[in-house]
This record gives C-alpha cells, structure tokens and sequence, in this order.
C-alpha cells in the first residue's frame, strides 16, 4: 500500500481522512518490515497492539458520526466494525499460541488489504456522504 491508493483512502471527512493516513502509514512500515525479513516478536506484538487500539480509537469516532446524524447503515457498519476487532484479536491469540510470526504476518497483510479496501469503499464513503449532505443541509454541524 502506498500513497498512490489515497484515493480510496479519502473520504472528505477531515478527521476520517487523518485517521485513515495514520493507520496506512503505520501498516506500510509494518509490511516494509515483513518485506526486509526483519519483523520480530516485539515489533509484531506493538503493530497488533496498534492495531487493536486503532480499532478502538476509530471505529468509536465513525460510530459517534453515526449516531449523532441517525445514520441509517449504522448497525451494518458496526458489525463490519466488530469483525475487523475479532480478527485482529484472533490474531493476537495466534501469536501468542504459536509465535509463527511469518504466518500471522502474512494473514494480517492479507486480511488487512481486503477488508480495508471493502469497508472504505462499501461502507465509509456512504457514511461521509451520509454526513456530508446533513452538513450541506445544515443539519449537521461540521466532524
């Protein structure tokens, strides 16, 4: 993943945007790391543990925006949110079970890829837009 895919990164929604930037960039140098063979189990574990409080931190910010601007897809956009957290977590346990650092590695990338290019496309961009007409209307005030 490079910057060149920021195009399906960007939703228009500042704080979603930045979040989604963070969260790339962390996961480029996690893959740049897998790439060069020199991930090991403390590196690992702090990638997993940011991607476990990633989840926390944005999903609950998108869950907020929701909420407040009676998203109608927000059930659905909550389970999507809900499966990523249980993989992340299976994840985890893996590693800690097994310690096959190159196995879960490889899962994670490529769990991570799909899901992300899924969820941005099929579910925050009708999200943002969602927010973005209540704050063209004025019924909403700006994330």
């Amino acid at each position: 993943m490079n910057d060149g895919n920021e195009k399906w990164i960007k939703t228009g929604i500042a704080l979603v945007d930045e979040q989604h930037r963070e969260y790339f960039r962390r996961l480029n140098a996690l893959l740049d790391k897998i790439e060069k063979a020199e991930l090991g189990e403390l590196d690992f574990k702090k990638y997993l543990d940011y991607f476990r409080s990633y989840a926390v931190v944005h999903f609950d910010t998108e869950e907020l925006l929701m909420r407040i601007s009676s998203f109608p897809g927000l059930e659905e956009h909550v389970k999507a949110h809900a499966h990523f957290r249980e993989n992340i977590e299976r994840m985890s346990d893996d590693l800690s079970l097994s310690n096959d650092i190159p196995r879960i590695a490889g899962e994670l990338k490529f769990f991570v890829f799909g899901w992300l290019e899924e969820h941005i496309n099929s579910y925050d961009l009708k999200m943002t837009g969602f927010l973005k007409e209540k704050v063209e209307a004025g019924n909403l005030l700006p994330p």
